[in-house]
C-alpha cells in the first residue's frame, strides 16, 4: 500500500487547492459490518473498485477552460466479480443465509448495476463542456493571488502541518513502510500495542485515563 501514498495525497492537495467546495468520499471497512479480518481491509477495498461496486472519479471546473472533460475516471471497466466482493463481507452473507434465492438476485442486479454504471460514466467522463470567455482559473482570486487554505492542527499537545494521520494497523510494523509514509507526507503514524503478554485481571483495574493501573503497586503504571 506504500507506493500508492503518494498518489493519494496528490489527491487530497488537487481538493484542497480548488477554490470552492470540495468533497471527498473514501470508502472504509468497517469490522461490525464486514465481519472479515481487519488486515485485509485493503484487499477489499481493492476489491471494491475491480468489481465497480465503488467507481473512483474526480469533476473538477477547472478542466473546461482547458478543453477537457471535467470528469475524470480512476478507475477502468470492472474486471472482478461483485459476488467475490460481497461474498466477503458479513452483511452479505446475513442475506445470504437467510434467503439463498433473493440473495443471488440481489448478486445479479448488483453485477448489472456495476457495468452499467461503468458504461454511463465512461460516457460522461467523454463530454467536453463549452468554456465562457469571461471564466476564469477557479483557484485564483480576482487580484491574481491565490488563496492557500491552512490545515495545521494539533494532536495530543503536537503541532501537525496537516490531519492526516495513519491510524494504528499493519502499517506500522515494518520500517521501510514508516519511512515511505513519512516521505509521502504523512503528519503522524499511529502504532498498534506491542504488548502482547497478558496480565492476570485480579492484578490490574482499567482508570478512567484509558491506562492499566496495578492495585497492589500505585506507583507503577501500564501504559496501553
Amino acid at each position: 500500500m506504500a507506493p500508492r501514498w503518494p498518489k493519494r495525497l496528490r489527491r487530497f492537495v488537487e481538493a484542497e487547492s480548488y477554490h470552492g467546495p470540495s468533497l471527498i468520499i473514501a470508502y472504509s471497512h468497517l469490522l461490525s459490518l464486514t465481519g472479515h479480518d481487519m488486515a485485509q481491509g485493503a484487499s477489499q477495498q481493492k476489491l471494491a473498485v475491480d468489481s465497480g461496486v465503488w467507481p473512483l472519479y474526480r469533476f473538477d471546473p477547472r478542466r473546461i477552460p482547458k478543453g477537457e472533460a471535467p470528469l475524470h475516471l480512476d478507475y477502468g471497466p470492472p474486471k472482478a466479480k461483485v459476488a467475490d466482493y460481497m461474498r466477503n463481507e458479513s452483511r452479505f452473507r446475513m442475506v445470504e443465509r437467510a434467503d439463498p434465492s433473493r440473495y443471488k438476485m440481489f448478486v445479479a442486479e448488483s453485477q448489472a448495476a456495476a457495468e452499467r454504471r461503468y458504461s454511463v460514466y465512461s460516457q460522461l467522463a467523454g463530454i467536453k463542456v463549452p468554456a465562457f470567455e469571461a471564466a476564469l482559473d477557479a483557484n485564483v482570486e480576482p487580484d491574481g493571488q491565490g488563496e492557500v487554505m491552512d490545515l495545521s492542527t494539533t494532536y495530543l499537545g503536537m503541532h501537525l502541518p496537516h490531519p492526516l494521520v495513519v491510524g494504528a494497523g499493519p502499517l506500522g510494523d515494518d520500517l521501510d513502510t514508516v519511512r515511505a509514509l513519512e516521505d509521502a507526507g504523512a503528519a503522524m503514524l499511529i502504532l498498534r500495542s506491542r504488548t502482547k503478554r497478558k496480565l492476570p485481571a485480579s492484578r490490574w483495574t482499567p482508570s478512567s485515563k484509558s491506562r492499566a493501573t496495578p492495585i497492589r503497586s500505585p506507583r507503577r503504571e501500564l501504559c496501553s
